[in-house]
């Protein structure tokens, strides 16, 4: 599996600035699930790796490579603040 360079760029972007706003939270790493009020005001804290792999659609794995987020608690769109929604692509990488 060949990795563009725009790729390799998009993670390294997502993992600049999504690793160092966890960074700055409680440093409460990966912890049992919380409360839903908890969950959603860490959400900006909420990312604990940024790597590299096929898109995830529905639950099925696609073809198409992207930039994959691994969450601490997964929280429902609806919960949260707009600020703390995270991007669907960066300069278009998925």
């Amino acid at each position: 599996m060949a990795i563009s360079n725009e790729l390799m760029q998009a993670k390294q972007t997502l993992s600049v600035r999504l690793l160092r706003a966890a960074a700055r939270g409680s440093g409460r790493g990966l912890q049992p699930a919380m409360t839903m009020a908890a969950a959603a005001s860490a959400a900006g804290r909420n990312v604990h790796a940024v790597g590299i792999g096929k898109k995830i659609v529905n639950g099925k794995e696609t073809d198409t490579l992207g930039i994959r987020l691994f969450v601490t608690q997964k929280i429902a769109t609806s919960a949260m603040a707009p600020r703390d929604l995270l991007p669907s692509n960066v300069d278009g990488i998925p």
